[in-house]
């Protein structure tokens, strides 16, 4: 991902990219922990479970968009579309 904004879009875009990876999903995760998530997936195995599979349906979901997107054979979908500086954050 932060290879083809980096070739498609520039550096800066790159680096926001990855700034959303490293830093959004980061502070994502360490709210996850203090709030004592792993503690509770550990005592309560279903809800791994569940959220096993609601994570599977959202990958599902995302195929699913790729593919729709896919079979558009318009010039539009051809174009890489130019992002702001928040969309390259979010995307990350």
């Amino acid at each position: 991902l932060t290879l083809a904004r980096g070739i498609g879009q520039g550096r800066r875009i790159a680096l926001l990219n990855v700034f959303g990876m490293v830093f959004v999903a980061g502070m994502v995760q360490v709210s996850m922990l203090v709030l004592g998530l792993a503690t509770l997936l550990h005592t309560y195995p279903l809800a791994l479970d569940v959220l096993r599979w609601v994570g599977a349906a959202y990958l599902v979901w995302l195929g699913i968009k790729m593919l729709k997107v896919s079979r558009q054979r318009s010039d539009a979908a051809l174009k890489p579309r130019m992002m702001t500086g928040w969309q390259a954050v979010k995307e990350g």
